[in-house]
């Protein structure tokens, strides 16, 4: 009767800890789809947002795995090859993470600029993936130069249309789309066509990052 005893609250005990183990896991993925469903609801019914680190909030291997999951949806969405929209992505969430940006919004402005093309360039002169007018950031270049990077290098040109865009959204306090439609210098198109456009590109992007 003891052994059968102790089998039991061995048994109940062991059934407790798998319980608690399963709310402990159901709470970690609903925290992280809480994460997510904020950060898209917060761009898309507000002006104003904070731009949580997508790269503190991961672990290092859900990271990786999810910025391959980016590279092979840009690849494929715009034909362009796999190790370049990798390196175009890790670039973008290396350098956000050094200014406090969205890696998604900037990637979301890169397809709009350029459709991941290093080599674009414009009959009004912006260069590169983000399209950077070099007349209007010649600090910010000259910045990059020291580096030996120029506009159509990767990082180069990445990391000054992150600064960019990251002085337009202080400008705007806060306002992204504000700050989209300066940075497109269409400040008076009251339908801010610019900025939806970059948002919905953002969505499919976010679509994909959490594949």
């Amino acid at each position: 009767m003891k052994k059968n005893k102790k089998s039991y609250l061995l048994a109940l005990f062991m059934f407790s800890c798998s319980n608690l183990f399963a709310q402990e896991v159901q709470l970690s993925n609903t925290n992280t789809f809480n994460y997510f469903q904020t950060q898209t609801r917060s761009i898309y019914e507000q002006d104003k947002f904070s731009f949580n680190e997508i790269n503190d909030f991961l672990t290092d291997n859900e990271k990786e795995k999810r910025i391959n999951n980016l590279s092979y949806y840009i690849s494929a969405r715009y034909n362009i090859n796999k190790d370049k929209a990798q390196n175009i992505v890790k670039v973008s969430f290396d350098e956000s993470e050094k200014h406090n940006i969205d890696p998604l919004l900037v990637l979301s402005i890169v397809g709009v600029e350029s459709t991941y093309n290093p080599f674009a360039k414009s009959k009004s002169g912006a260069i590169g993936l983000t399209q950077v007018m070099p007349r209007y950031h010649r600090s910010k270049i000259s910045e990059i130069k020291k580096q030996d990077l120029d506009l159509f290098s990767i990082k180069g040109n990445i990391t000054v249309g992150i600064q960019i865009i990251k002085e337009y959204i202080s400008l705007a306090d806060g306002n992204v789309k504000r700050a989209l439609q300066m940075y497109n210098g269409s400040t008076k198109d009251k339908k801010q066509s610019y900025s939806n456009k970059v948002l919905k590109k953002r969505k499919s992007l976010h679509e994909a990052f959490n594949l």
